[in-house]
């Protein structure tokens, strides 16, 4: 499955959530580098996703932005499926 597919069901489960709100973002030149795929909230905290093929593990850029995030009270993980989602945020 591409990244894409594995993208869009787990920003459609999470939507799918009450007191659940996500965005897929897009890299471009006004972004900043290492940020993740899926970002928004959880239960009031925010929560960013970065999405990966399995097997595949992020950048050392995206790392320290999800380790950042979490320094700082997020929510912040590496996902390849739905399921991964779900042991995250233990649902």
């Amino acid at each position: 499955m591409l990244e894409k597919q594995i993208t869009k069901k787990i920003k459609s489960y999470l939507n799918s959530l009450e007191g659940v709100f996500v965005w897929k973002t897009h890299g471009n030149q006004f972004s900043c580098p290492g940020v993740p795929d899926i970002i928004g909230t959880f239960k009031g905290r925010l929560i960013a996703v970065e999405v990966k093929r399995p097997g595949k593990v992020p950048t050392k850029l995206q790392q320290a932005f999800i380790d950042k995030l979490n320094a700082t009270g997020a929510i912040s993980f590496v996902a390849t499926c739905v399921e991964d989602v779900e042991k995250e945020l233990s649902i």
